[in-house]
Parts: C-alpha cells; sequence; structure tokens
C-alpha cells in the first residue's frame, strides 16, 4: 500500500466486518468510506490512485479519510457529520417585537422595511434576502399589502354583479 513512507496504518477491523458494515451502510458517503477501508485490508499493495479510481474520488479526499480514521478509528470514521449552524440573529425580545409588528393591521408593506425597522428599533443590521427569508419561511408570514384597484372601476356595475352571482 503506497500511503507514505512514515505513514504506517493498521486497520484493526477484519476484511470480513469491513465487508459485512459496508453491506449494511445506508449512507453513500460512510458506504464508500468502508468500501475504501476494505479495499486498503484487501489488497495493501494497491496505490492510492488505482483505489481512487475504483472509487470514483480523488486522492487527496481518500487521504483525508486515512487521517480520519487514524485520528477517530472507526466509530468516528463513519458517524454521522454534526454541522453546528448558526443561531438566527432574530431571536428572544426581537423576534416577539417581529411577531407583534406583522400582526399590526399596517404592518409592513415591504421586506425593505422590515431590514430598515430591525436597524432602527433593534440596531441589528440584516441583509434584504435573510430578513425576507426569515419572515416568509421561518415565521410564514405574509406583508400586509393591499391588492391594486383599477381605478377606472364602476361601483354600480360592481354591486349588479355582486346581487347576480350570489344567486
Amino acid at each position: 500500500m503506497s500511503i507514505g513512507k512514515d505513514s504506517m496504518l493498521v486497520i484493526n477491523e477484519s476484511i470480513d466486518e469491513l465487508y459485512n458494515l459496508f453491506k449494511k451502510e445506508r449512507d453513500s458517503l460512510f458506504r464508500d468510506r468502508l468500501h475504501f477501508l476494505y479495499l486498503l485490508k484487501k489488497d495493501s499493495t494497491k496505490s492510492m490512485t488505482s483505489i481512487a479510481q475504483e472509487l470514483g474520488r480523488d486522492r487527496t479526499t481518500l487521504y483525508n479519510w486515512l487521517s480520519l480514521y487514524k485520528s477517530k478509528g472507526l466509530s468516528g470514521y463513519i458517524a454521522p457529520i454534526k454541522h453546528d449552524f448558526h443561531k438566527s440573529a432574530i431571536r428572544g425580545e426581537i423576534l416577539e417585537s417581529l411577531k407583534e409588528k406583522l400582526k399590526e393591521e399596517k404592518g409592513f408593506s415591504s421586506y425593505g422595511e422590515i431590514v430598515t425597522w430591525l436597524k432602527d428599533e433593534h440596531n441589528l443590521i440584516m441583509n434584504y434576502k435573510a430578513v425576507h427569508h426569515f419572515v416568509r419561511y421561518k415565521l410564514k408570514s405574509k406583508l400586509k399589502v393591499a391588492r391594486p384597484v383599477n381605478i377606472k372601476k364602476d361601483a354600480k356595475k360592481e354591486e349588479e354583479f355582486k346581487k347576480n352571482c350570489l344567486k
């Protein structure tokens, strides 16, 4: 196995154990990782380039996997990846005041107005896209914007139309 002169790698798991784990694994990333270990254990004379071609991965990816296996062992090697997403800037007191403002009859007429309100009232600077996504999809709120009305609309014809339609 040509993984470097000074880096001795000992794979503690047996070929059968790796093969069984590989067959049971549903996640494609971890399946590829287990396949990689299986190939290394099965034929230690194979080059990283040939294994990379067989797996359809880059050699640097395989070297990263090796260092992960060395440092964390098999349990860390196939453990689910936990993402540490940041918390929203709109939370706590700011979130409550925004919800109250959105419930008001007048409310906001645009997301740009919300951006300005957050900056003026709470000294919170956010971009338009983030505010739009948060208000529309996280809070599931819509802006209070009246629909446009035709200026040439005839009120008498509208009333007559409503009377005839309700019969």
